[in-house]
């Protein structure tokens, strides 16, 4: 028996897998680029640390 026509799955545009170690380079990449890390850093200076116990 083929359990596939048995599910309600929802049709989507997207894939239904993460695919996470082909996309995870690109997103780093990407980052790199835009210098996100160094503008989240830049963005955080002044703030109050948060210190939790």
């Amino acid at each position: 028996m083929d359990y596939k026509d048995t599910l309600l799955m929802p049709k989507t545009a997207f894939p239904m897998r993460g695919n996470l170690p082909n996309k995870e380079p690109l997103w780093q990449e990407k980052w790199e680029k835009e210098n996100l890390y160094q503008k989240v850093q830049e963005k955080k200076c002044g703030s109050p640390d948060l210190h939790f116990a």
